[in-house]
């Protein structure tokens, strides 16, 4: 039977369990210190050998496959060894650390940290860079060796020379406290800004819904028949194309970005029309609001309609 009593006990249970289940376990860091050096790596050389760039998009498709295997793997853990398996907050904490770490690895920032070495090995004649602004780098930032640089830019070296550590190690150190200000500094941006936009205008946040759902609630997503059609529907085309690599016989899905040009009036003024089709686009754009993914889609068009004359 309900009593007002009764209720309120349970409630101050259920903030005790909660309690006792949040904070960050020394497991979840150690398990997420490991996957982010080997996402690190992941995306670095998959940026070299021009592969899938996780991080292009928003939604870094390494971190939510690292966390999708994680929840498997928890599953298994969770029956052999229950008191050993991850929490929902180790889950969390894990896929952030991987998410940050991703996003210093990933092609969007490390491109833009060229003053390193990029200055000093495509300086030519013809630029003049060694006259332009050699003089404004500070040489403790960079790596100006040449025999570093050769053996950096063309490969076939290890790095474990003293000679390389020694040249690295300084502007490695500054770069990194530089990158770690810049994390800071955005971290203090969003709590600044935290309350206008979470309490007040109470943003959604659907980006954040994936990785959410799979740490919250990951029995509930596996047991999901339309999410398991169409991750096998994207796997499956991801498969086959793949396979397509090694054996040129078998068919393959078209996928990638298709540019239609119009060579008759009037439409030619229209110029080139992009089209593309990528199932991984196609999941990310089921997170976007109905009125955004909308308004993507008609201003393109619009864009194209005032070259009509």
């Amino acid at each position: 039977m309900w009593s007002p009593k009764r209720a309120e006990n349970n409630k101050t249970h259920c903030f005790e369990s909660q309690s006792k289940q949040s904070g960050i376990s020394f497991q979840a860091l150690t398990i997420g210190l490991i996957l982010a050096i080997v996402n690190s790596y992941w995306i670095s050389v998959n940026d070299y050998l021009k592969g899938l760039n996780h991080t292009y998009m928003s939604l870094f498709s390494n971190a939510i496959f690292t966390l999708f295997v994680l929840i498997l793997l928890n599953f298994l853990l969770q029956k052999l060894r229950p008191k050993s398996a991850l929490r929902e907050s180790d889950l969390s904490v894990i896929y952030i650390m991987i998410v940050m770490v991703s996003t210093i690895s990933g092609h969007r920032m490390t491109r833009f940290l060229g003053p390193i070495a990029h200055p000093f090995w495509f300086a030519t004649p013809e630029n003049d860079w060694r006259n332009m602004f050699w003089r404004l780098i500070p040489e403790w930032f960079t790596v100006r060796d040449e025999n570093v640089l050769h053996d950096f830019f063309l490969g076939d070296s290890s790095f474990f020379i003293p000679l390389y550590v020694k040249s690295w190690l300084g502007p490695l150190i500054y770069w990194s406290a530089f990158l770690f200000v810049l994390c800071f500094l955005l971290i203090c941006i969003n709590t600044v800004i935290r309350k206008q936009f979470t309490d007040r205008e109470r943003l959604a946040y659907p980006i954040t819904w994936l990785p959410l759902t799979m740490s919250q609630s990951p029995s509930v997503l596996l047991r999901n028949r339309l999410m398991w059609a169409g991750f096998g529907i994207a796997a499956g085309v991801g498969l086959l194309n793949g396979l397509k690599v090694f054996n040129p016989w078998l068919p393959a899905v078209p996928v990638g970005w298709e540019t239609i040009v119009f060579h008759d009036k009037p439409w030619s003024c229209m110029g080139s029309i992009r089209i593309s089709f990528q199932p991984f686009v196609m999941g990310l754009s089921f997170f976007m609001p109905l009125d955004l993914a909308f308004s993507a889609w008609f201003f393109y068009l619009k864009k194209k309609l005032p070259n009509f004359r």
